[in-house]
C-alpha cells in the first residue's frame, strides 16, 4: 500500500470521526431554546411543550429493559473511535512500508478500523436515548413552570430510567413529589441524590426539612448531624442553625429554639436566604425571627 495514500486516508477518517462525534454531541443541544423565554411567556412555553410532545412521539419508544446511559465520567469514550482509526491506518501504513509480516499488519489495521466503526455506531445508538433523556428533562422543566408537578415528576421518572446516576434529576424529582405532599417518596428520592453526591450539602438540608415536615425528628436530627460533616459546609453556616432551631421547636423546646436563633447573625434580606420563605418546615421559625411574619 502506498504510504502517501495511507496518510491521506488517515487524515480523512480521523476528520470524519471528529465531525460525526461533534455532530451527534451538538444535535441534542440544538433541540432546545431558551428556558428564560419560556419562564416569562406562558404561550411560548405551551408551544414548546407541544413541540417536545411531537418530538418524543416521533422518537424510538423507550424499551422497558433499556440500559442506563453511561454517566458523564465515561465521556472519554468519545476519543476512542478516532484513536482506533489512527491506529488502524498506522498499521495499514506499516503493511506497505515495513514489508515484513505484512498480513499481520493488515489484519491488525482492519480489526482496529472495524472496532472504531462499531464504537461509532454504538455511540449513535446511545445518542438516540440521550436525546430522549434531554427532551424529557426539558419538558419536565417546562411543566414545572406551569405548576404541573405531576407531569414533571412523571417525566423525571422516565428520565431516571436512562440516567439513574443524575443526582440533580433525583433532587428535582424530590421537589416535585414534595409539592404533591408525597413526602416519603420525596425523601427517598433525596436519599438517592445524596448517595450519588454526598458532598452536596443542600441535599442534607432538604432531607432535614422533609423529615421535620413528616414528624420523623430522629431522622431530621441525623440528617442535620450528617450535614455538619460535609466538607463544603461552613461550621457556622446559619442555615444549619436555623434547621437545628426548627428541630428543637418541633420537639417542643421553644426556649432552646429561641436561644439557637439568637446565635444566628443573619441579615434577613440577604440574597440566598429565600429558603426561609419557601420551606414549610420553617413556618413557625419565621415567626420567631425579628422582623419576619408568615
Amino acid at each position: 500500500m502506498n504510504p502517501y495514500y495511507t496518510i491521506l486516508l488517515l487524515a480523512f477518517l480521523i476528520l470524519l470521526a471528529i465531525l460525526l462525534i461533534r455532530y451527534v454531541n451538538n444535535a441534542v443541544d440544538k433541540e432546545f431554546r431558551s428556558l428564560a423565554q419560556a419562564a416569562g411567556d406562558p404561550g411560548y412555553r405551551k408551544g414548546e411543550i407541544r413541540r417536545v410532545d411531537a418530538l418524543l412521539a416521533g422518537s424510538v419508544p423507550l424499551p422497558p429493559d433499556a440500559k442506563p446511559l453511561p454517566g458523564p465520567e465515561k465521556g472519554v469514550r468519545g476519543a476512542l473511535p478516532p484513536a482506533l482509526m489512527a491506529l488502524g491506518v498506522i498499521l495499514l501504513w506499516g503493511a506497505g512500508a515495513v514489508r515484513k509480516d505484512e498480513r499481520l499488519w493488515l489484519y491488525g489495521g482492519a480489526a482496529a478500523l472495524a472496532i472504531a466503526g462499531a464504537l461509532m455506531l454504538a455511540t449513535l445508538r446511545r445518542r438516540k436515548w440521550a436525546r430522549t433523556a434531554r427532551l424529557l428533562l426539558f419538558r419536565a422543566d417546562l411543566k414545572r413552570m406551569d405548576n404541573d408537578r405531576i407531569g414533571a415528576a412523571s417525566d423525571l421518572c422516565e428520565l431516571l430510567k436512562l440516567t439513574p446516576w443524575d443526582d440533580s434529576a433525583w433532587a428535582e424529582l424530590s421537589d416535585d413529589l414534595a409539592a404533591q405532599s408525597r413526602l416519603h417518596e420525596a425523601l427517598e428520592a433525596m436519599e438517592t441524590a445524596t448517595r450519588i453526591d454526598p458532598r452536596y450539602d443542600e441535599y442534607r438540608m432538604v432531607q432535614a426539612s422533609l423529615a421535620i415536615r413528616m414528624g420523623d425528628l430522629d431522622y431530621a436530627e441525623k440528617a442535620i448531624r450528617n450535614w455538619r460533616t460535609v466538607d463544603a459546609v461552613d461550621r457556622d453556616d446559619p442555615r444549619v442553625k436555623i434547621y437545628e432551631a426548627a428541630l428543637q421547636l418541633a420537639r417542643g423546646n421553644r426556649d432552646d429554639a429561641a436561644e439557637t436563633l439568637r446565635t444566628v447573625l443573619l441579615d434577613h434580606d440577604d440574597h440566598g436566604m429565600e429558603f426561609l420563605d419557601s420551606d414549610q418546615a420553617l413556618a413557625e421559625i419565621r415567626d420567631m425571627l425579628p422582623g419576619r411574619t408568615t
